[in-house]
């Protein structure tokens, strides 16, 4: 069968089941060939294969941080590498503290503590507020705690 429409020309067979001007659109088994233009929102994630959106499909800056939700990237979203953590308090030097207290320290935090010759050591906070060692004058800390 063919038909002239508009100056388009429409053929339907049994090997292509539809072309325009001589490029296939469908095949016999339904197969689409060429690009799909749809209304916006008529695609939803049920159309979408599983793994059908990959990182080259994305556009570069389609996803930043203004584009995330707030609350909605969550430790069982990121891969098994990333470990929870974040700085949570970092002091200049230790003249700012006084003895081993530091207010605002959690059991568990993790406090690595710098040298003025460089040397450095890590250990755990083991109770609220109390730095595992007492701090020079000339030390660095950087207390990380783990998020969940």
């Amino acid at each position: 069968m063919k038909v002239f429409n508009r100056g388009v020309d429409i053929n339907v067979s049994n090997e292509d089941a539809l072309k325009v001007n001589g490029t296939k659109i469908i095949d016999k088994d339904g197969k689409i060939y060429g690009d799909i233009h749809a209304a916006a929102g008529s695609i939803g994630t049920a159309e979408l294969a599983d793994g059908g959106v990959t990182t080259d499909k994305i556009a570069a800056g389609a996803v930043e941080t203004t584009k995330i939700k707030d609350s909605n990237v969550n430790l069982a979203k990121l891969a098994t590498g990333i470990k929870p953590s974040h700085i949570v308090k970092f002091f200049v030097d230790g003249s700012t503290i006084t003895g081993t207290t530091l207010v605002g320290l959690e059991e568990g935090d993790l406090i690595v503590t710098i040298t003025a010759t460089g040397a450095a050591s890590v250990a755990t906070c083991s109770a609220d507020d109390t730095l595992p060692d007492n701090p020079e004058d000339t030390d660095y800390l950087i207390v990380f705690r783990a998020v969940s």
